[in-house]
């Protein structure tokens, strides 16, 4: 079975949007292609929003080059 190698992580797409919430408090809307966009709340800054935005990205970044390599089957002997 050939595995694709364009397969990408689920998040590699996303768009990031931050906004307000009453109160001052800031919201994060990730995008995906094709789904309902998801909500993340109560970040006390925008500053905040935007340091978890990078983390994530990052996150996606690193968890997408395991995605995209070639497992190694070890054969066991008979």
């Amino acid at each position: 079975m050939a595995r694709d190698p364009e397969r990408q992580h689920r998040y590699a797409g996303a768009t990031y949007r931050v906004y307000r919430i009453d109160g001052g408090a800031f919201g994060i809307e990730v995008t995906i292609e094709d789904e309902l966009p998801i909500k993340i709340t109560s970040f006390p800054t925008r500053a905040a929003a935007d340091r978890w935005i990078a983390e994530h990205k990052a996150t996606v970044e690193r968890q997408s080059h395991r995605i995209r390599a070639v497992p190694t089957f070890i054969q066991r002997r008979r």
